[in-house]
């Protein structure tokens, strides 16, 4: 393999796979071994240098000529030698990077078609409103959206014999659904309906937001996004119908902006506990899906902590 394809596959340039190869060949395995001494204990980098890194490190990797959104330790060896002139090790880099406060993280997705003014406007003026008029009317803050749990297993990491990965038995075949409908609130509520191989469309919907009346017994100011269940006319006509006393206001997120709400964190954690289990029928996985909500139910704290998390914490609702 070339040493230009090698860069390529580990993200840095050729001359520093080049320099490595040439190390290793006058040096053997000690250039390994001194690198992981000096680990944590040596530092070529002055504080300046640190704070400029740190600075080019919070930019995108493409502005500097790499493709994808990836900073990886191969990435930063190579930034390091380019703007200081200096030589590390792959394996010093973790330590490095605990120095300037960086860690390794799973990326957030993003809508490219996210009005970023919105969410702001959202965030900082919408959700005071909401909240005031809440208050002043006396109405329960929930938020609301919807998931779909397939019968095919959400696979998740586990530890395993290296070079053995685990296998886990499905019916690959089947693609039989659950579809969830959930509401929560800051003080720790939710209220959760199942329908199979269906979604909430139509008067369920609006049957979902008379349940959740029904199961509060409090009047509501619900928010959730702009999906076309959301507008549609079952919805409209629930409003008109209910527009002299509303006993639920609705109000609705930006477009493409899922993490302006809670409930989307939810799904997170109901996955992570039915992760890696099969079920051979949509009966079983309902059991198992209403006992995995139920404890959530249970444990309020489940609930708060999504309202402490990200952007939502900006709520002011705890």
């Amino acid at each position: 393999m070339s040493q230009s394809k090698i860069a390529e596959i580990v993200g840095c340039s050729q001359p520093y796979i080049s320099k490595i190869i040439t190390s290793y060949q006058l040096s053997g395995d000690s250039i390994f071994t001194e690198s992981r001494k000096n680990n944590g204990t040596l530092s070529a980098l002055s504080a300046t240098d640190l704070a400029k890194l740190a600075d080019l490190l919070q930019q995108s990797p493409t502005e500097y000529g790499y493709e994808g959104e990836l900073w990886t330790k191969y990435r930063i060896v190579d930034m390091i030698e380019r703007y200081f002139n200096i030589s590390y090790h792959p394996n010093s880099i973790y330590v490095l990077m605990k120095k300037i406060k960086f860690s390794a993280q799973k990326p957030i997705l993003k809508d490219y078609r996210q009005d970023s003014s919105k969410v702001e406007e959202f965030v900082s003026q919408k959700m005071p409103e909401l909240k005031k008029k809440a208050e002043e009317e006396q109405r329960k803050i929930v938020f609301q959206d919807e998931a779909i749990v397939r019968l095919l297993p959400t696979l998740s990491r586990s530890y395993a014999p290296i070079g053995k990965a685990p296998t886990l038995s499905c019916d690959a075949k089947n693609k039989r659904w659950l579809s969830i409908s959930a509401a929560i609130s800051a003080e720790g509520y939710l209220y959760y309906e199942i329908r199979e191989n269906e979604g909430f469309k139509g008067s369920a919907i609006t049957r979902f937001l008379d349940n959740i009346v029904a199961d509060c017994l409090d009047k509501l100011l619900v928010v959730w996004d702009n999906s076309s269940v959301h507008t549609s006319k079952h919805v409209k006509t629930f409003c008109q119908q209910n527009a002299t006393n509303p006993r639920v206001w609705l109000a609705n997120t930006p477009p493409y902006s899922p993490e302006l709400n809670p409930t989307e964190q939810l799904w997170s954690c109901v996955k992570q506990r039915l992760a890696n289990k099969f079920h051979k029928t949509t009966k079983e996985l309902k059991e198992n899906l209403i006992e995995v909500l139920d404890e959530i139910k249970r444990n309020k704290d489940i609930i708060r902590n999504l309202f402490k998390k990200e952007i939502i914490k900006n709520y002011n609702l705890t």
